[in-house]
Protein backbone atom coordinates (compact mmCIF):
# COMPACT_ATOMS: atom_id res chain seq x y z
CA UNK A 1 0.00 0.00 0.00
CA UNK A 2 1.45 3.33 -1.05
CA UNK A 3 1.89 6.19 1.39
CA UNK A 4 -0.97 8.09 -0.25
CA UNK A 5 -3.24 5.03 -0.12
CA UNK A 6 -2.33 4.47 3.52
CA UNK A 7 -3.13 8.06 4.43
CA UNK A 8 -6.47 7.85 2.59
CA UNK A 9 -7.37 4.61 4.34
CA UNK A 10 -6.54 6.10 7.74
CA UNK A 11 -8.74 9.12 6.94
CA UNK A 12 -11.58 6.78 6.02
CA UNK A 13 -11.17 4.91 9.30
CA UNK A 14 -11.18 8.16 11.26
CA UNK A 15 -14.38 9.19 9.48
CA UNK A 16 -16.00 5.83 10.26
CA UNK A 17 -14.96 6.13 13.89
CA UNK A 18 -16.39 9.62 14.15
CA UNK A 19 -19.65 8.51 12.52
CA UNK A 20 -20.01 5.58 14.94
CA UNK A 21 -19.33 7.74 17.99
CA UNK A 22 -21.80 10.40 16.87
CA UNK A 23 -24.42 7.74 16.07
CA UNK A 24 -23.96 6.27 19.54
CA UNK A 25 -24.42 9.69 21.16
CA UNK A 26 -27.49 10.40 19.04
CA UNK A 27 -28.98 7.01 19.91
CA UNK A 28 -28.32 7.50 23.64
CA UNK A 29 -29.88 10.97 23.62
CA UNK A 30 -32.92 9.76 21.68
CA UNK A 31 -33.47 6.77 23.97
CA UNK A 32 -33.15 8.95 27.06
CA UNK A 33 -35.59 11.53 25.70
CA UNK A 34 -38.12 8.83 24.82
CA UNK A 35 -37.97 7.33 28.32
CA UNK A 36 -38.41 10.75 29.90
CA UNK A 37 -41.52 11.33 27.81
CA UNK A 38 -42.83 7.88 28.72
CA UNK A 39 -42.36 8.57 32.44
CA UNK A 40 -44.09 11.93 32.18
CA UNK A 41 -46.99 10.34 30.30
CA UNK A 42 -47.35 7.57 32.89
CA UNK A 43 -46.52 4.79 30.44
CA UNK A 44 -43.63 3.44 32.50
CA UNK A 45 -42.51 3.90 36.09
CA UNK A 46 -39.44 5.86 37.13
CA UNK A 47 -37.66 2.80 38.51
CA UNK A 48 -38.15 0.96 35.22
CA UNK A 49 -36.77 3.92 33.27
CA UNK A 50 -33.81 4.24 35.63
CA UNK A 51 -33.11 0.52 35.32
CA UNK A 52 -33.11 0.76 31.54
CA UNK A 53 -30.88 3.84 31.44
CA UNK A 54 -28.30 2.52 33.85
CA UNK A 55 -28.32 -0.80 32.02
CA UNK A 56 -27.42 1.12 28.86
CA UNK A 57 -24.59 2.91 30.65
CA UNK A 58 -26.51 6.22 30.81
CA UNK A 59 -27.28 8.42 33.78
CA UNK A 60 -30.55 7.76 35.62
CA UNK A 61 -33.39 10.28 35.49
CA UNK A 62 -32.98 13.44 37.53
CA UNK A 63 -35.10 13.63 40.66
CA UNK A 64 -35.56 15.90 43.65
CA UNK A 65 -33.77 14.63 46.76
CA UNK A 66 -33.76 16.02 50.28
CA UNK A 67 -30.35 15.86 51.95
CA UNK A 68 -29.20 17.12 55.32
CA UNK A 69 -26.16 17.26 57.53
CA UNK A 70 -25.40 18.00 61.17
CA UNK A 71 -22.43 20.34 61.46
CA UNK A 72 -21.00 23.15 63.54
CA UNK A 73 -20.49 26.84 62.98
CA UNK A 74 -17.93 28.87 64.88
CA UNK A 75 -17.51 32.65 65.06
CA UNK A 76 -16.04 35.31 67.35
CA UNK A 77 -18.00 38.34 68.60
CA UNK A 78 -17.86 40.97 71.29
CA UNK A 79 -20.26 40.49 74.18
CA UNK A 80 -20.67 41.79 77.70
CA UNK A 81 -20.39 38.31 79.19
CA UNK A 82 -20.83 34.62 78.41
CA UNK A 83 -24.57 34.74 79.09
CA UNK A 84 -24.99 37.56 76.59
CA UNK A 85 -22.92 35.61 74.04
CA UNK A 86 -25.02 32.49 74.53
CA UNK A 87 -28.36 34.33 74.34
CA UNK A 88 -27.35 36.12 71.15
CA UNK A 89 -25.93 33.09 69.36
CA UNK A 90 -29.04 31.55 67.80
CA UNK A 91 -30.56 34.77 66.37
CA UNK A 92 -27.14 35.87 65.10
CA UNK A 93 -26.53 32.60 63.25
CA UNK A 94 -30.00 32.51 61.73
CA UNK A 95 -29.78 36.12 60.58
CA UNK A 96 -26.38 35.69 58.96
CA UNK A 97 -27.25 32.43 57.21
CA UNK A 98 -30.56 33.72 55.93
CA UNK A 99 -28.79 36.74 54.53
CA UNK A 100 -26.60 34.61 52.24
CA UNK A 101 -27.96 35.56 48.81
CA UNK A 102 -29.40 32.81 46.63
CA UNK A 103 -28.86 30.04 49.15
CA UNK A 104 -31.10 26.98 48.77
CA UNK A 105 -30.08 25.59 52.14
CA UNK A 106 -32.33 25.71 55.19
CA UNK A 107 -31.04 25.89 58.75
CA UNK A 108 -32.72 24.18 61.69
CA UNK A 109 -32.04 22.77 65.15
CA UNK A 110 -29.56 25.49 66.11
CA UNK A 111 -28.12 24.87 69.58
CA UNK A 112 -25.25 26.54 71.40
CA UNK A 113 -22.45 24.07 72.00
CA UNK A 114 -19.73 26.20 73.55
CA UNK A 115 -18.96 29.77 74.58
CA UNK A 116 -15.34 30.56 75.37
CA UNK A 117 -13.65 33.83 76.21
CA UNK A 118 -10.77 34.45 73.80
CA UNK A 119 -7.61 34.54 75.86
CA UNK A 120 -5.44 37.62 75.39
CA UNK A 121 -8.11 39.58 73.58
CA UNK A 122 -9.39 42.36 75.77
CA UNK A 123 -12.46 44.31 74.99
CA UNK A 124 -13.55 47.89 75.39
CA UNK A 125 -16.59 49.63 76.83
CA UNK A 126 -17.19 46.55 78.95
CA UNK A 127 -17.11 44.12 75.99
CA UNK A 128 -14.77 41.23 75.34
CA UNK A 129 -14.29 38.63 72.63
CA UNK A 130 -16.01 35.29 72.84
CA UNK A 131 -15.66 32.32 70.51
CA UNK A 132 -19.09 30.79 70.07
CA UNK A 133 -19.74 27.34 68.57
CA UNK A 134 -23.25 26.26 67.64
CA UNK A 135 -24.52 22.93 66.36
CA UNK A 136 -27.02 23.11 63.53
CA UNK A 137 -28.62 21.08 60.78
CA UNK A 138 -28.47 22.12 57.14
CA UNK A 139 -31.10 20.82 54.73
CA UNK A 140 -31.23 21.19 50.95
CA UNK A 141 -33.48 19.96 48.14
CA UNK A 142 -31.48 19.26 45.01
CA UNK A 143 -32.01 17.72 41.59
CA UNK A 144 -29.77 14.70 41.05
CA UNK A 145 -29.73 11.22 39.57
CA UNK A 146 -28.53 9.38 42.69
CA UNK A 147 -28.08 9.85 46.46
CA UNK A 148 -24.34 10.34 46.00
CA UNK A 149 -24.87 13.01 43.37
CA UNK A 150 -27.47 14.71 45.58
CA UNK A 151 -24.92 14.93 48.41
CA UNK A 152 -22.34 16.35 46.01
CA UNK A 153 -24.77 19.02 44.80
CA UNK A 154 -25.65 20.07 48.36
CA UNK A 155 -21.98 20.26 49.30
CA UNK A 156 -21.30 22.40 46.22
CA UNK A 157 -24.11 24.80 47.11
CA UNK A 158 -22.74 25.35 50.59
CA UNK A 159 -19.19 25.50 49.25
CA UNK A 160 -20.10 28.36 46.91
CA UNK A 161 -21.36 30.40 49.88
CA UNK A 162 -18.60 29.60 52.31
CA UNK A 163 -16.46 32.58 51.20
CA UNK A 164 -19.36 34.88 52.09
CA UNK A 165 -19.70 33.24 55.50
CA UNK A 166 -15.98 33.36 56.09
CA UNK A 167 -15.97 37.03 55.19
CA UNK A 168 -18.42 37.55 58.02
CA UNK A 169 -16.30 35.58 60.43
CA UNK A 170 -18.36 32.38 60.42
CA UNK A 171 -16.61 29.05 59.85
CA UNK A 172 -18.57 25.89 59.07
CA UNK A 173 -17.30 22.56 60.32
CA UNK A 174 -16.88 19.30 58.43
CA UNK A 175 -19.94 17.99 56.61
CA UNK A 176 -21.11 14.56 55.50
CA UNK A 177 -24.46 14.86 53.76
CA UNK A 178 -27.06 12.11 53.93
CA UNK A 179 -30.30 11.62 52.01
CA UNK A 180 -33.33 12.07 54.24
CA UNK A 181 -36.05 11.85 51.57
CA UNK A 182 -36.38 11.09 47.89
CA UNK A 183 -36.45 10.69 45.12
CA UNK A 184 -39.73 12.56 44.75
CA UNK A 185 -42.34 10.81 42.64
CA UNK A 186 -42.75 12.05 39.10
CA UNK A 187 -45.89 14.12 38.84
CA UNK A 188 -47.84 14.23 35.56
CA UNK A 189 -46.93 17.25 33.51
CA UNK A 190 -43.53 18.54 34.64
CA UNK A 191 -40.77 18.02 32.14
CA UNK A 192 -37.60 16.34 33.34
CA UNK A 193 -34.39 17.78 32.01
CA UNK A 194 -32.80 15.83 29.20
CA UNK A 195 -29.17 15.04 29.89
CA UNK A 196 -27.12 17.69 28.06
CA UNK A 197 -24.94 16.78 25.13
CA UNK A 198 -21.35 17.37 26.19
CA UNK A 199 -20.10 17.66 22.64
CA UNK A 200 -19.02 15.20 20.03
CA UNK A 201 -16.20 12.88 20.94
CA UNK A 202 -13.52 12.65 18.31
CA UNK A 203 -11.21 9.74 17.58
CA UNK A 204 -8.08 9.76 19.67
CA UNK A 205 -5.38 11.92 18.17
CA UNK A 206 -2.93 9.25 19.26
CA UNK A 207 -3.89 7.03 16.34
CA UNK A 208 -2.21 9.43 13.92
CA UNK A 209 -1.33 7.69 10.66
CA UNK A 210 -1.06 4.27 12.31
CA UNK A 211 -3.34 1.98 10.31
CA UNK A 212 -3.61 -0.65 13.07
CA UNK A 213 -4.46 1.97 15.71
CA UNK A 214 -7.01 3.65 13.45
CA UNK A 215 -8.60 0.28 12.69
CA UNK A 216 -8.77 -0.61 16.38
CA UNK A 217 -10.36 2.75 17.19
CA UNK A 218 -12.97 2.23 14.45
CA UNK A 219 -13.73 -1.29 15.65
CA UNK A 220 -14.07 -0.11 19.24
CA UNK A 221 -16.47 2.70 18.31
CA UNK A 222 -18.51 0.43 16.06
CA UNK A 223 -18.64 -2.21 18.79
CA UNK A 224 -19.93 0.25 21.36
CA UNK A 225 -22.60 1.47 18.96
CA UNK A 226 -23.68 -2.09 18.16
CA UNK A 227 -23.75 -3.02 21.85
CA UNK A 228 -25.93 -0.03 22.70
CA UNK A 229 -28.30 -0.88 19.85
CA UNK A 230 -28.60 -4.48 21.05
CA UNK A 231 -29.04 -3.48 24.70
CA UNK A 232 -31.73 -0.91 23.95
CA UNK A 233 -33.63 -3.36 21.77
CA UNK A 234 -33.33 -6.24 24.24
CA UNK A 235 -34.47 -4.10 27.19
CA UNK A 236 -37.46 -2.74 25.26
CA UNK A 237 -38.57 -6.24 24.24
CA UNK A 238 -38.05 -7.53 27.79
CA UNK A 239 -40.31 -4.78 29.14
CA UNK A 240 -42.97 -5.79 26.61
CA UNK A 241 -42.67 -9.53 27.23
CA UNK A 242 -42.68 -9.14 31.03
CA UNK A 243 -45.72 -6.85 31.01
CA UNK A 244 -43.88 -3.84 32.48
CA UNK A 245 -45.66 -1.37 30.19
CA UNK A 246 -49.10 0.06 30.87
CA UNK A 247 -52.09 -0.65 28.65
CA UNK A 248 -53.13 -3.61 26.52
CA UNK A 249 -50.41 -5.79 25.03
CA UNK A 250 -51.17 -4.69 21.46
CA UNK A 251 -50.94 -1.02 22.46
CA UNK A 252 -47.72 -1.60 24.36
CA UNK A 253 -46.26 -3.52 21.42
CA UNK A 254 -47.11 -0.66 19.08
CA UNK A 255 -45.39 1.82 21.43
CA UNK A 256 -42.26 -0.34 21.64
CA UNK A 257 -42.27 -0.70 17.86
CA UNK A 258 -42.53 3.07 17.46
CA UNK A 259 -39.79 3.61 20.04
CA UNK A 260 -37.41 1.36 18.12
CA UNK A 261 -38.30 2.87 14.74
CA UNK A 262 -37.84 6.42 16.02
CA UNK A 263 -34.34 5.49 17.18
CA UNK A 264 -33.49 4.13 13.76
CA UNK A 265 -33.58 0.51 14.91
CA UNK A 266 -35.36 -2.33 13.14
CA UNK A 267 -39.08 -2.72 13.82
CA UNK A 268 -40.38 -5.63 15.85
CA UNK A 269 -40.79 -8.80 13.76
CA UNK A 270 -44.18 -9.38 12.15
CA UNK A 271 -46.05 -12.67 12.05
CA UNK A 272 -49.33 -14.19 10.86
CA UNK A 273 -51.68 -15.04 13.71
CA UNK A 274 -53.79 -18.17 13.37
CA UNK A 275 -56.10 -19.79 15.90
CA UNK A 276 -56.15 -23.58 15.59
CA UNK A 277 -58.80 -25.45 17.59
CA UNK A 278 -58.49 -29.18 18.13
CA UNK A 279 -61.62 -31.24 18.86
CA UNK A 280 -60.52 -34.55 20.42
CA UNK A 281 -62.95 -37.37 21.22
CA UNK A 282 -61.39 -39.38 24.05
CA UNK A 283 -62.47 -42.80 25.31
CA UNK A 284 -62.08 -42.65 29.08
CA UNK A 285 -62.60 -45.39 31.68
CA UNK A 286 -64.59 -44.19 34.72
CA UNK A 287 -67.55 -45.04 36.93
CA UNK A 288 -69.52 -41.82 36.41
CA UNK A 289 -69.62 -38.94 33.95
CA UNK A 290 -68.15 -36.65 36.59
CA UNK A 291 -65.26 -39.02 37.15
CA UNK A 292 -64.73 -39.26 33.40
CA UNK A 293 -64.55 -35.47 33.19
CA UNK A 294 -62.02 -35.28 36.03
CA UNK A 295 -59.93 -38.11 34.59
CA UNK A 296 -59.78 -36.45 31.18
CA UNK A 297 -58.86 -33.10 32.74
CA UNK A 298 -56.13 -34.52 34.97
CA UNK A 299 -54.63 -36.51 32.13
CA UNK A 300 -54.75 -33.96 29.33
CA UNK A 301 -53.58 -30.87 31.20
CA UNK A 302 -50.27 -32.54 32.03
CA UNK A 303 -49.34 -33.96 28.63
CA UNK A 304 -50.14 -31.31 26.04
CA UNK A 305 -47.49 -28.60 25.77
CA UNK A 306 -48.76 -25.04 25.93
CA UNK A 307 -45.51 -23.48 24.58
CA UNK A 308 -44.01 -21.32 23.43
CA UNK A 309 -40.53 -22.49 22.53
CA UNK A 310 -38.38 -22.71 19.41
CA UNK A 311 -40.44 -25.53 17.95
CA UNK A 312 -43.83 -24.43 19.28
CA UNK A 313 -44.60 -20.83 18.25
CA UNK A 314 -47.88 -20.73 20.13
CA UNK A 315 -49.69 -20.34 23.38
CA UNK A 316 -52.36 -22.90 24.11
CA UNK A 317 -55.11 -23.81 26.55
CA UNK A 318 -57.42 -26.80 26.89
CA UNK A 319 -60.75 -27.64 28.50
CA UNK A 320 -63.32 -30.41 28.75
CA UNK A 321 -66.39 -30.05 26.56
CA UNK A 322 -69.90 -30.07 27.97
CA UNK A 323 -71.01 -33.30 26.27
CA UNK A 324 -69.97 -36.63 27.84
CA UNK A 325 -71.44 -39.82 26.32
CA UNK A 326 -71.87 -43.13 28.13
CA UNK A 327 -70.44 -45.88 25.93
CA UNK A 328 -71.32 -48.62 28.38
CA UNK A 329 -69.17 -51.11 30.20
CA UNK A 330 -67.48 -48.31 32.20
CA UNK A 331 -66.36 -46.32 29.15
CA UNK A 332 -67.19 -42.72 28.35
CA UNK A 333 -66.62 -40.46 25.36
CA UNK A 334 -65.26 -37.13 26.55
CA UNK A 335 -64.72 -34.13 24.27
CA UNK A 336 -61.49 -32.27 24.87
CA UNK A 337 -60.99 -28.90 23.22
CA UNK A 338 -57.55 -27.39 22.80
CA UNK A 339 -57.05 -23.92 21.31
CA UNK A 340 -53.67 -22.84 19.93
CA UNK A 341 -52.77 -19.21 19.23
CA UNK A 342 -50.05 -19.67 16.62
CA UNK A 343 -47.69 -16.93 15.40
CA UNK A 344 -45.65 -17.71 12.30
CA UNK A 345 -43.14 -15.47 10.56
CA UNK A 346 -41.92 -15.49 6.98
CA UNK A 347 -45.10 -16.47 5.15
CA UNK A 348 -46.31 -14.59 2.08
CA UNK A 349 -50.02 -14.76 2.84
CA UNK A 350 -52.43 -15.81 5.60
CA UNK A 351 -53.48 -19.04 3.88
CA UNK A 352 -49.93 -20.35 3.79
CA UNK A 353 -49.36 -19.40 7.42
CA UNK A 354 -52.66 -20.96 8.52
CA UNK A 355 -51.93 -24.19 6.67
CA UNK A 356 -48.52 -24.41 8.30
CA UNK A 357 -49.98 -23.64 11.73
CA UNK A 358 -52.58 -26.40 11.42
CA UNK A 359 -49.95 -28.87 10.19
CA UNK A 360 -47.67 -28.08 13.14
CA UNK A 361 -50.49 -28.58 15.64
CA UNK A 362 -51.53 -31.84 13.99
CA UNK A 363 -47.95 -33.13 14.15
CA UNK A 364 -47.70 -32.12 17.79
CA UNK A 365 -50.94 -33.86 18.75
CA UNK A 366 -50.17 -36.98 16.74
CA UNK A 367 -46.77 -37.33 18.40
CA UNK A 368 -48.11 -36.70 21.91
CA UNK A 369 -49.08 -39.83 23.93
CA UNK A 370 -52.13 -38.57 25.79
CA UNK A 371 -52.83 -41.79 27.67
CA UNK A 372 -56.35 -42.15 26.26
CA UNK A 373 -57.87 -43.79 23.21
CA UNK A 374 -58.36 -40.92 20.74
CA UNK A 375 -61.45 -41.91 18.77
CA UNK A 376 -61.27 -38.87 16.48
CA UNK A 377 -59.38 -35.61 16.04
CA UNK A 378 -60.75 -32.64 14.11
CA UNK A 379 -58.78 -29.45 13.54
CA UNK A 380 -60.16 -26.11 12.40
CA UNK A 381 -58.28 -22.87 11.92
CA UNK A 382 -59.11 -19.18 11.73
CA UNK A 383 -56.82 -16.53 10.25
CA UNK A 384 -56.72 -13.74 12.83
CA UNK A 385 -54.46 -11.31 11.01
CA UNK A 386 -50.92 -10.08 10.50
CA UNK A 387 -49.05 -7.89 12.94
CA UNK A 388 -46.34 -7.63 15.56
CA UNK A 389 -45.37 -11.09 16.73
CA UNK A 390 -46.59 -11.63 20.28
CA UNK A 391 -44.00 -14.36 20.94
CA UNK A 392 -40.81 -12.32 21.20
CA UNK A 393 -37.40 -13.27 22.56
CA UNK A 394 -35.22 -10.40 23.88
CA UNK A 395 -32.07 -12.42 23.14
CA UNK A 396 -32.79 -13.08 19.48
CA UNK A 397 -35.34 -10.49 18.31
Amino acid sequence: MSTADLAERVRELHAETTAAIEAQQLLAAGARRALIEAVNEGLICRSGADGALTGWGLAALPAVWTVSVATSLTYTRLHTDATDARDDAVPTVRTVLLAVPGSRVWVSAVQVAAVEAVAGEGGHDGLRSYRITVQLRLTARVVATSPAEAAQHAQAIVGRHEPVLNGRGLVLGARTWAVTAGPDRVQPGPRLDVQPDHGRVRPSAGTGDDLAAATAARDTAAGKLSALQRNIRARAITALVDGELSGEHEQAAARVDGFLRDLGLAALPRAHHTTVVADLKLRVRATTASQARDTAWDGMKSVIAVGPDDSRPWTARGWVGSTINDLGDGAWRVTWWHAYEVWLRGHTNPAHAAGQAEAMVRTELTATPVGFDVQSMTLTHTCEGFGIDQLLDPDTD
